[in-house]
């Protein structure tokens, strides 16, 4: 009996240091970065717009990142900022101009999101963090257009020169990470953004306007975050 009692206070010994070691420890500050992708609907506005208008709207998806700071206020309460941007995406626009023909561009596009974030951390287990966030962000919309014409063939001349079409303007987001511990300090998981931009609207009088830029954005992929 004596040796069966030694050997379960062993284990709940060692149970307890494995317990510890994978015991979330969130520090009073943190860095944590990641790879996500990045998609865009059409804005209907722009895709059923006035004759003359360019259509389709601008929409697409390519592969991005974020990268962020965390400050603890008062558990669970942190404070955040964020940076995420995405690789260019492709989209063809083209519109009437009148009896000269019609004009065929092909616009990039990205978003640069800079976000003030307010996070409600908590744990679900010594394993498993989730961390749901909210706050206000600056966008700079950045879009790369070449134009072609229609030839006297009808069809298209060669694209034009690049030119870089850049605005700013202000959103909210909203997001979820969902932490899984490696060690004390080390998680890796899932990350998801939805960010609600406020776009030039076609018909406007801007360039931008023109492109009907979806007003949600959403980012969603993986990421790492160390506690310090």
């Amino acid at each position: 009996m004596r040796v069966g009692r030694i050997v379960l206070m062993l284990g709940a010994i060692g149970l307890g240091q494995v317990s510890g070691v994978a015991a979330q420890d969130q520090g009073r500050a943190a860095l944590a970065g990641g790879i996500v992708y990045s998609m865009q609907e059409s804005d209907v506005i722009g895709a059923s717009g006035t004759p003359g208008l360019a259509r389709p709207s601008v929409a697409g998806s390519a592969p991005g990142f974020l990268v962020n700071a965390e400050f603890a206020a008062s558990r669970p309460i942190w404070w955040g900022v964020e940076v995420s941007n995405n690789a260019r995406f492709t989209s063809i626009q083209t519109a009437s101009s009148g009896l000269s023909g019609s004009v065929k561009s092909e616009d990039r596009h990205r978003d640069l999101i800079i976000s003030a974030l307010v996070h409600f951390r908590q744990n679900l287990g010594a394993y498993v963090g989730l961390d749901v966030m909210g706050g206000a962000s600056f966008v700079q919309e950045d879009t790369v257009l070449q134009s072609a014409r229609t030839l006297p063939s009808r069809t298209y001349g060669p694209y034009g020169p690049e030119e870089s079409i850049t605005r700013n303007t202000a959103g909210a987001v909203a997001g979820v990470d969902l932490g899984i511990h490696i060690t004390r300090r080390l998680s890796i998981g899932p990350t998801f953004r939805a960010h609600f931009i406020s776009r030039a609207r076609p018909g406007d009088g801007t360039v931008s306007g023109g492109f009907g830029l979806g007003t949600l954005v959403l980012r969603l992929g993986g990421s790492v975050r160390l506690a310090l």
